[in-house]
């Protein structure tokens, strides 16, 4: 894993177990992803 340019580059969000499952937890993994693929708009 460490060869993929996204971890080289540290362009990943990690997501607790809880946030990958279906669950209430889904809505923090969503805020999670949003900030990280669009930060200018929070």
């Amino acid at each position: 894993m460490k060869e993929i340019d996204a971890v080289k580059n540290e362009r990943f969000v990690t997501l607790r177990y809880a946030e990958l499952t279906p669950g209430p937890a889904n809505i923090e993994a969503i805020d999670k992803i949003a900030k990280a693929m669009h930060p200018e708009a929070f």
